[in-house]
């Protein structure tokens, strides 16, 4: 996915499987790095189904991912990170450790249903 020609994007949004969230670090990476909207200042993720991640972590995967999310915040003023429908602070904060002590992480979980939920990501 190639977003570097929308010059006015202001929010990112994916929707992941909990099952499926270890995975999702390439895609999310890809997506992320083609991002040149000065506007950018929102990157959401859905989680939707319940428990933990089914895979382990890629631990290099998410470094980059973390990484790539600080050089966003240091571009576009106000920028934030927020994880919505299911699941655990403490564990999602674990992938994501410099933008967590930023406090750059915003969680929304409650029961409302994602309506984008039939384009999941992975």
């Amino acid at each position: 996915m190639d977003l570097g020609q929308n010059v006015v994007l202001e929010r990112l949004e994916f929707t992941v499987r909990i099952a499926e969230l270890a995975l999702a670090d390439e895609c999310i990476y890809k997506a992320l790095q083609t991002i040149t909207s000065p506007l950018f200042n929102e990157f959401a993720i859905w989680l939707v189904g319940s428990g933990v991640p089914g895979s382990p972590m890629n631990g290099d995967g998410w470094k980059a991912v973390d990484a790539l999310l600080i050089a966003l915040d240091k571009r576009n003023p106000g920028f934030r990170i927020v994880f919505r429908g299911h699941g655990d602070e403490s564990f999602l904060a674990s992938y994501l450790p410099l933008i967590w002590s930023k406090g750059l992480i915003q969680f929304h979980f409650s029961s409302a249903e994602n309506r984008f939920q039939k384009l999941t990501l992975v």
